[in-house]
């Protein structure tokens, strides 16, 4: 049985909320079953705000607090839920704003070259995931449509 977690956090404008939608709609689109948890969304921009999404073979109805991927968009989001990776566990990282091991992309530094609003960052981070897990590109494309 397939079963796949991911997390994505960052800062509350970040798009965290917008990010785990899409992650979870390409999963479901390849056929996994669902289920979304979202961190109490903060009220106030700047404060720590997650998602887990869950992908599964068969139905799910709950998340796990382990994961098998990190998405983080800041340094918190990767000292908060460090605790929650496997032993194989990768984490994509705004290499911008955060250090840690793992996949390091300037996320911060592509929206500015290209004078987009930072909250594309977590397209970039969308983006980055799939071409890692080799989702085809229309799949992804589709999603952001």
């Amino acid at each position: 049985m397939a079963d796949y977690s991911v997390l994505v956090g960052g800062q509350a404008g970040d798009g965290i909320r917008q990010a785990a939608n899409s992650i979870a709609r390409v999963l479901n689109r390849l056929g996994y079953w669902i289920f979304v948890y979202e961190d109490y969304q903060s009220l106030i921009r700047g404060g720590h705000t997650f998602s887990i999404i869950r992908a599964s073979s068969k139905r799910v109805l709950a998340h796990t607090d382990r994961v098998d991927v990190l998405i983080a968009l800041n340094q918190d989001s990767i000292n908060d839920h460090q605790w929650r990776l496997k032993d194989k566990s990768i984490i994509i990282f705004d290499l911008d704003v955060a250090k840690t091991e793992g996949l390091g992309l300037p996320f911060t530094g592509m929206a500015k070259k290209r004078n987009l609003p930072p909250i594309v960052r977590n397209t970039a981070a969308l983006g980055s995931m799939a071409c890692i897990f080799g989702v085809d590109f229309s799949v992804v494309e589709q999603v952001i449509r």
